[in-house]
């Protein structure tokens, strides 16, 4: 999804309904008002609401993430199965090389999908990590100028990205008193 839209569905949707569920529940006029262990209790569960519900939205943006930026598949571009060695990749690149490479009358975005397909499963620690994370994982991972692809790196950066998420959406769903001591205490004005 684009920044846009991401921002768009966080503010019309994600932060009303966060709010809704981190709302107090008003008091009925024929019951009694609440005690205050109720009311802590209400909290409680209205954050913990929030929390599942924000783990949720996190949960489906990888899915569509995943389902709708479906790159093609290394495997099927080279025509192997997952538990191919090297050598079985090497032979399948070879023949399809000499059939698609531009210079012999070939598709030039064939053998480009080729290499590329190649050069992924022909590196363990991309092949690895490609299994592991898929095409968008792997991408994202070469786009962030990180050099490695080690596995720990990327789930801490998925992580971070999330509680980072978390974070905003909490304080942005504070009732006013609290974001405006919350404001106070990041400038350091509080007294």
């Amino acid at each position: 999804m684009d920044q846009i839209g991401s921002f768009l569905v966080f503010n019309f949707f994600i932060h009303p309904f966060t709010s809704y569920l981190c709302a107090q529940p008003r008091a009925k006029s024929h019951e009694p008002h609440l005690t205050t262990e109720e009311v802590k209790w209400n909290k409680r569960l209205g954050a913990f609401k929030a929390i599942v519900f924000l783990c949720l939205v996190a949960a489906a943006q990888i899915a569509y993430d995943n389902h709708y930026e479906k790159a093609p598949n290394p495997y099927e571009i080279l025509g192997v199965s997952r538990l191919s060695n090297i050598v079985d990749i090497k032979k399948a690149f070879r023949v399809l090389s000499k059939e698609y490479h531009p210079d012999k009358g070939g598709n030039e975005d064939a053998f480009r999908r080729i290499s590329e397909a190649y050069t992924i499963l022909s590196n363990r620690n991309l092949k690895a990590f490609y299994d592991k994370f898929g095409e968008s994982g792997l991408r994202r991972a070469l786009q962030d100028g990180t050099s490695h692809t080690d596995p720990k790196h990327v789930v801490i950066g998925i992580c971070l990205y999330y509680a980072r998420t978390l974070v905003f959406a909490f304080i942005l769903t504070l009732p006013e008193p609290s974001r405006d001591a919350l404001s106070c205490f990041a400038a350091g004005t509080c007294n």
